[in-house]
């Protein structure tokens, strides 16, 4: 080391030693004495000094003074033992019984089905009938009900969700603004407020907007698959209608009927006979004969509409004869009597004979319409059937029978016979 290097590390040294740490114990402080900048600058003229070598060393040999710190006592060691487990008994009891809020029962292509929002829609229905029936009644009405509102809601999740699979980005932005239309006409019917239209959909309808929304995308949806892959390709054929006009040949050519007013009077009576001679020879009408005081004829049987196979003289319209023969023969608006009958007098009149057929041209319409029907939804069950095949649906079975215990939870009457029952 050369001797400007060790006067260039003695400088530095003294200049940083009142900068240094200093021990706080009074035994280690030392006057010290100030020192100048100029100190350490040579005046012109002025001969260096050197510094003695054993100086140097015995200044790097020095060890560093290190302030000591008080000595922190060290953590505690804990052990951690488990303790016996608290007995029930310790336990607070429950206050009241635990009450099911919502179940999850099941999933529908990834979509899940919860118990309340499933059974909201039949609540009404099934708290009312939980009032009229026994328990096993009850039962047997909920399955069914739950069956059917459960094969529904399957069907239309299946159709909504191949009809969102099929729709091109024109398609579903067409769907994204008749919504919006929705939405804007739901709030215009409120007067332009949107609080209003919430408060009155909830009143109405228990709905929130989003799930009106929601059900109007679903009906739309849903109509349209069956618009595109069912209704369209169905076709009903004249071969098809004249087919079905013959087959239901009862339906449209039923048999005729024909309408008898009977008035029955006592022998005996004189004045009742008498009166009734009168009144058809005036030309009253039979229907105010039949209705007087003096009919002795059951009020049931006073009028009879009769359906006949023809011909009608054949056909045996009443028992006895003496009734029979004259109701084979008697044209519309004719009358027959007085007809001995054991200890009376019978006048029998035949107001109309009621033939209601129609025609194939008047049944083309409804025929027509009927076979499309049948067919769409032959169509749609087939349909159903294959998106059946590929879709996730948890098992029907077992989430009518979740669903229905659930139900009987919260609405089934007690076990017994129904109130107001003896």
């Amino acid at each position: 080391m050369s001797q400007q290097s060790v006067l260039a590390a003695l400088a530095c040294s003294l200049c940083l030693a009142p900068l240094g740490c200093r021990s706080h114990a009074p035994a280690d402080r030392r006057a010290r004495e100030t020192v100048e900048p100029a100190q350490f600058v040579l005046a012109p003229g002025e001969p260096r000094r050197a510094v003695p070598d054993d100086h140097v060393a015995a200044a790097l040999r020095a060890p560093a003074q290190i302030s000591e710190f008080p000595a922190f006592p060290a953590p505690p060691v804990l052990r951690v033992e488990p303790g016996a487990p608290m007995s029930l008994a310790e336990a607070a009891p429950p206050v009241e019984q635990p009450v099911l809020l919502d179940a999850k029962v099941g999933d529908i292509n990834g979509r899940p089905v919860f118990a309340s929002e499933f059974l909201s829609p039949l609540e009404g229905n099934l708290r009312a009938k939980a009032r009229e029936m026994g328990r096993d009644a009850w039962m047997q009405f909920a399955a069914g009900q739950i069956q059917t509102q459960l094969r529904s809601l399957i069907t239309d999740e299946l159709l909504r969700a191949e009809a969102l699979s099929r729709l091109t980005v024109d398609q579903k932005a067409g769907l994204r603004r008749f919504l919006q239309d929705v939405r804007q006409n739901l709030i215009s019917e409120s007067g332009g407020s949107q609080q209003l239209a919430e408060s009155r959909l909830r009143r109405e309808q228990g709905l929130t907007e989003q799930e009106y929304l929601r059900q109007h995308e679903e009906r739309t949806l849903v109509r349209y698959t069956i618009q595109e892959e069912i209704s369209d390709r169905v076709n009903v054929s004249w071969r098809d209608i004249v087919r079905r006009y013959r087959r239901d040949d009862a339906k449209y050519h039923p048999q005729p009927s024909a309408k008898f007013e009977i008035m029955r009077v006592d022998a005996a009576n004189e004045q009742a006979v008498a009166w009734v001679n009168d009144a058809i020879a005036s030309g009253r009408p039979f229907s105010e004969i039949v209705d007087s005081e003096y009919n002795t004829w059951s009020t049931e049987g006073r009028v009879s509409v009769i359906p006949f196979t023809p011909p009608r003289d054949q056909y045996e319209f009443f028992g006895p004869p003496e009734i029979n023969s004259p109701a084979q023969t008697l044209a519309e608006g004719e009358t027959a009597g007085p007809i001995p009958f054991k200890d009376a007098l019978l006048w029998l009149h035949l107001d109309s004979i009621v033939q209601d057929s129609i025609s194939l041209y008047d049944a083309q319409l409804d025929i027509a319409a009927q076979l499309r029907s049948e067919r769409v939804n032959e169509s749609l069950q087939e349909y159903i059937d294959r998106l059946l095949g590929r879709a996730s649906v948890t098992d029907v079975n077992a989430m009518i029978r979740r669903l229905v215990g659930i139900a009987a939870d919260r609405y089934a009457p007690a076990a017994g016979p129904a109130t107001g029952q003896p």
